[in-house]
């Protein structure tokens, strides 16, 4: 599990968003993958395709560490 917190600050500072995400590492058992109201798109990709996908660096760094992998 990670906590990653994002902020979206306006040209004049103020804050325009504040989100805190928090990641864990899950099995698939059965169904379909859906994307919620925030998402136009949802798909499963390798690791090494998440850059393609503009992945953020962080995204990145939280995905290698749950499945035990060390960042490039």
């Amino acid at each position: 599990m990670d906590v990653v917190d994002r902020v979206q600050r306006a040209p004049d500072g103020r804050v325009e968003y504040h989100f805190v995400i928090v990641d864990y590492l899950c099995t698939v058992r059965a169904g379909v993958a859906a994307h919620g109201s925030d998402a136009s798109d949802v798909r499963w990709v390798s690791v090494s395709e998440l850059a393609a996908h503009r992945v953020s660096d962080k995204a990145i760094e939280v995905i290698l560490k749950a499945v035990g992998l060390k960042a490039r």
